[in-house]
């Protein structure tokens, strides 16, 4: 009985004592034309691709958003387009005066935190926007430049 009370404990002491590997997920940030992008809900990485709340990014670059609860779909208007986004649905229909187009996305549009997030590249050029993206400090940082 002793034995196997050392033992335990022994074994509780050991493990103790060795370092745990905690993974942590750099921080996304987003600049536009160099001013930080400040959002509720933090962005996210999902199968490589960044996604953004769409509410912050389309406000920050001057567009109006309106929500569709029973649709499940989001339209973003920007001048003359307009751009059709349902959630879950990869999906997209972007419309403008001439022609009307879809366009199928990496990742679809999902929900975290009540917030709809998007590919942050598609937005972007939705907007006619520049976009780059780097590992800086162990952080990843998305450039957004208005003018292409």
């Amino acid at each position: 009985m002793k034995r196997l009370l050392f033992l335990s404990v022994f074994i509780i002491f050991c493990v103790s004592l060795c370092p745990i590997a905690v993974f942590a997920v750099p921080p996304i940030n987003i600049l536009i034309d160099g001013t930080p992008l400040v959002t509720d809900v933090p962005p996210i990485k999902d199968n490589g691709r960044i996604l953004v709340p769409l509410r912050a990014i389309s406000e920050t670059l001057s567009a109006k958003v309106d929500w569709d609860g029973e649709a499940n779909m989001v339209m973003v208007f920007n001048g003359n387009m307009i751009c059709l986004l349902t959630i879950d649905n990869p999906n997209v229909i972007v419309i403008s005066a001439d022609h009307t187009e879809v366009i199928r996305l990496d990742a679809p549009p999902t929900i975290k935190d009540g917030r709809t997030l998007l590919p942050i590249r598609f937005f972007a050029e939705f907007f006619n926007c520049g976009v780059d993206w780097e590992l800086q400090d162990d952080q990843e940082l998305v450039t957004i430049t208005k003018s292409k």
